[in-house]
């Protein structure tokens, strides 16, 4: 489906700002561990970055409160 006018306004805007960054981007990843029976075991989050185009090289990587089963 084509963007609305709104759609291609948000995305030129944020396109705009990460034009402007010094730093190369980095990927945000969040994890997480469940399964049918006990539900959410463990969320967390971390930072990761590609390295030649071919290797993801971890940083720092942090859990998240996780609500009991």
């Amino acid at each position: 489906m084509p963007l609305t006018p709104d759609e291609a306004r948000d995305r030129s805007g944020l396109r705009e700002v990460v034009e402007q960054l010094t730093d190369e981007p980095k990927v945000l990843l969040v994890g997480f561990a469940c399964n049918s029976d006990q539900g959410l075991l463990r969320v967390s989050w971390g930072e990761a970055a590609l390295v030649g185009g071919t290797e993801l090289k971890w940083g720092h990587v942090e859990d998240l409160p996780c609500p009991a089963g």
